[in-house]
């Protein structure tokens, strides 16, 4: 998730198209983990005019995408509507090509709207054990078309390849399993309350077991508000910018609370009229945990956390704890996530981001699991990853061949150098050896020692024919010659031998012995005789 390669994302950027507002998150990679470098928000002016929403909201796009590098940032964008809905289903145990067809086929009966043209997709999550058959635990969502269009045809005109479309609880699920990934097997309740709805998700531990729309959200406090109001000064209505003001300022007041609001209302007028709807949402809350329990007999759930825009409605946490009777908490969603202090230095009011929080850390490791793209733009992104891919692995491979060559040239550097001073030794060595040789022949002269090599060489010379030498000594200048004549006529053979030594650089030649072998084929004879 958090590896950004050679040719890969720098940034990661998770948007949510909520009905009230336009939400971004700017996640970048620093040491040790992910920081968040933005988070940020624009209101619609009017979020009950889909047309006007339309038209305010790419503009609101490219002023948040303002200073963030679109090349170099991975983007994945959430989606909410009447018709996006995610739930968990388990199906019968069969081969993963069979599946997505039976999950298209059964979707009718999951949703409680149309599905036949909508966009559906699933993530496996694990095998269970139901009534002793094994099957398959796995999460559906879905998103009408044209929700899935209009964003996909927003995100375009500000130049933006999304990496994912993700429906809100998906997206609300993965944040927790991050934000959660050492704690215990505990239950809880995650409530993320929208403008025009609300998610509600039952986690154990880091496992979806529930998943539901509650369809009470903001909107309705915010209209129970403006309802007519009968004051000692007749009949009054707060409009929608006071009311608002009143849900974050005032909120839910404590029983037995009066005190005048701007001269129009008073605390026990928000109460009562705030009544209807916050009993209708802690209702729906009780339904999901009955729903969780009736299958889970031996699980209670231990606490709830909050997050959206609706959470910030002043006393709920207050009042929700003591309906339900379980622990109540505003969500912190970087409770796992670096923060950079000089960008960031407070986490007040991020419980507004999570879908988008969730939706920018998936989009740092997008592979399996939900995506609501339609396949063509999802095998685009496959094919530009594998591109990238390709395009990492060239250039690892050319600049390791450039690392081989340069160190193919250096080492030829080196034996060039190392050659070329081993000819100058060499050339050092010769001129060494022939002055060595002079000297050594100057000596043996000096000395008046002969160069026997010029003996050896008059020595070879003259012997031949039926003469064979059968060896040689020398003592000084004194030389003794032993050799064998195979010719019937040894005598002269032999003084004609002494003649040519004598004429050569041999001086007193003599005879020492002359005999003939046991066999009489050959005379044996020694001579000794001097050297110049």
């Amino acid at each position: 998730m958090e590896s950004f390669g050679i040719l890969q994302k720098t940034a990661l950027v998770g948007l949510d198209f909520g009905t009230s507002s336009l939400k971004l998150v700017h996640l970048v990679k620093r040491e040790g983990g992910l920081a968040l470098a933005k988070a940020d928000l624009k209101e619609y002016s009017r979020p009950e005019d889909a047309v006007s929403r339309e038209a305010e909201s790419l503009s609101f796009l490219k002023e948040l995408l303002s200073g963030i590098d679109i090349r170099k940032t991975q983007f994945a964008v959430c989606v909410n509507s009447d018709r996006t809905s995610m739930r968990l289903v388990t199906v019968p145990l069969m081969p993963p090509e069979e599946l997505r067809e039976a999950i298209r086929l059964e979707s009718k009966n999951y949703f409680p709207f149309p599905v036949d043209e909508a966009v559906v997709e699933y993530e496996v999550l694990g095998e269970t054990f139901e009534d002793g058959i094994k099957k398959l635990r796995v999460i559906v969502a879905t998103s009408s078309k044209e929700t899935v269009d209009a964003v996909i045809a927003r995100l375009k005109k500000a130049g933006i390849k999304p990496a994912a479309l993700l429906p809100v609880p998906y997206a609300l699920y993965k944040l927790f399993q991050l934000s959660t990934k050492s704690m215990e097997e505990k239950t809880q309740c995650v409530v993320d309350i929208g403008y025009s709805c609300t998610e509600c998700l039952l986690m154990k531990g880091n496992n979806l077991m529930f998943s539901r729309k509650i369809p009470v959200a903001g909107k309705d406090f915010t209209k129970a508000l403006t309802g007519v109001l009968a004051t000692e000064q007749g009949k009054t209505q707060l409009n929608l910018d006071e009311a608002e003001r009143i849900k974050r300022e005032v909120g839910i007041p404590h029983e037995g609370e009066s005190k005048v609001i701007g001269n129009k209302t008073s605390t026990m007028q928000v109460l009562s009229m705030l009544r209807s709807p916050l009993e209708q949402l802690a209702g729906e809350i009780d339904r999901s945990f009955g729903y969780y329990r009736e299958e889970n007999t031996s699980d209670d759930i231990q606490n709830l956390v909050l997050s959206g825009r609706g959470a910030s409605l002043k006393g709920l946490p207050r009042f929700l704890t003591q309906e339900l009777g379980v622990s109540v908490q505003i969500n912190h969603p970087l409770q796992d996530l670096k923060i950079d202090a000089r960008i960031l230095s407070t986490e007040e009011g991020l419980h507004f981001f999570a879908p988008a929080i969730g939706a920018a850390v998936l989009a740092g490791g997008m592979g399996r699991g939900i995506n609501l793209l339609p396949l063509e733009i999802k095998e685009e992104t496959r094919q530009t990853m594998k591109r990238a891919a390709v395009k990492s692995s060239v250039a690892i491979a050319v600049l390791t061949l450039v690392f081989i060559y340069a160190g193919l040239q250096l080492q030829f550097s080196n034996y060039k150098k190392r050659i070329d001073v081993s000819r100058l030794e060499l050339s050092s060595l010769r001129f060494d050896l022939a002055k060595a040789e002079e000297k050594s022949t100057a000596m043996r002269l000096l000395a008046g020692e002969p160069y026997w090599e010029d003996v050896s060489m008059d020595l070879s010379n003259i012997v031949g024919g039926p003469i064979t030498l059968t060896g040689w000594k020398k003592e000084g200048s004194k030389m003794t010659i032993r050799g064998m004549i195979t010719a019937q006529e040894k005598e002269g053979f032999l003084s004609f031998f002494i003649s040519n030594l004598e004429q050569a650089v041999f001086n007193g030649v003599k005879l020492v012995t002359a005999r003939e072998t046991p066999d009489k084929s050959a005379t044996e004879f020694e001579l000794e005789c001097w050297v110049d």
